[in-house]
């Protein structure tokens, strides 16, 4: 909208159009190029560090954090769970403030292939 694109019906064409003419504008703010700042997005390392059976009285904690709740009835729900570029840290915190010991703490990589997929909830460690 910032940019001047306004459509009144949605057509694949024109969609086209405006994703292509949106990437090739700068930001307002650092001038940097729409499509050079999504490209350095998608290569920042990314993980997805889930807290399994987090005390109930945590809950808060990780709300504040930012942690989602994943639901019992999809797979491998009933589970907090984050994305974060630093699991090391966000592994330090979990056991720290969260468990109270030390524990294990399922993460996985957040890559372009799983990012918006459910495969991404099958390949932990």
């Amino acid at each position: 909208m910032q940019f001047g694109w306004f459509y009144d019906g949605h057509r694949a064409l024109a969609d086209c159009e405006a994703c292509l003419a949106l990437l090739a504008q700068q930001l307002p703010k650092s001038n940097a190029q729409v499509l050079a700042m999504v490209r350095e997005a998608a290569l920042n390392e990314e993980y997805l560090v889930r807290a399994i059976d987090a005390p109930y009285d945590a809950r808060m904690f990780l709300k504040a954090r930012g942690y989602r709740w994943r639901p019992a009835e999809l797979p491998n729900g009933k589970v907090w769970w984050t994305s974060t570029c630093d699991a090391a840290a966000e592994i330090d915190w979990l056991q720290s403030e969260v468990y109270g010991t030390v524990t294990s703490i399922p993460t996985s990589q957040i890559t372009a292939l799983n990012r918006y997929s459910e495969r991404i909830w099958g390949d932990t460690n």
